[in-house]
């Protein structure tokens, strides 16, 4: 196994990640087999316009997790004090955890983008 992991010089006028090593992610035990990533051969610079986007989208992701979460705790609270609107407040809370990850992967693909991780 080899290992994995990025520097950045955070002290320049941008941001530059070097690639350390890899190690592949194959997991068999739960029958589900992820394939390594592609990481760049080189090492990439990102301009402060590309930190500036992936900051603007990191906190776009924060913002719609915060609000699903809201969602999900004001349902409960609903069914707390009004367990007969249960049928209702399942749908809604039902579809939140769907909605998060959706966030999670729309953020991981525009980072794995900027950062030129390729996926086989």
């Amino acid at each position: 196994m080899r290992k994995s992991k990025a520097t950045a010089n955070l002290h320049a006028p941008f941001l530059t990640l070097t690639r350390l090593y890899t190690f592949p992610c194959i997991y068999r035990r739960s029958q589900v087999i992820v394939q390594p990533m592609g990481l760049p051969a080189e090492s990439i610079t990102l301009t402060p316009e590309q930190v500036a986007g992936l900051n603007r989208k990191l906190a776009d992701m924060r913002h719609d997790i915060n609000g699903h979460l809201a969602v999900m705790v004001a349902a409960l609270e609903l069914l707390r004090h009004k367990p007969d609107s249960a049928q209702r407040m399942l749908g809604s809370l039902g579809e939140q955890p769907a909605k998060i990850s959706e966030a999670i992967k729309k953020f991981s693909l525009e980072c794995e983008q900027v950062l030129q991780i390729t996926r086989p």
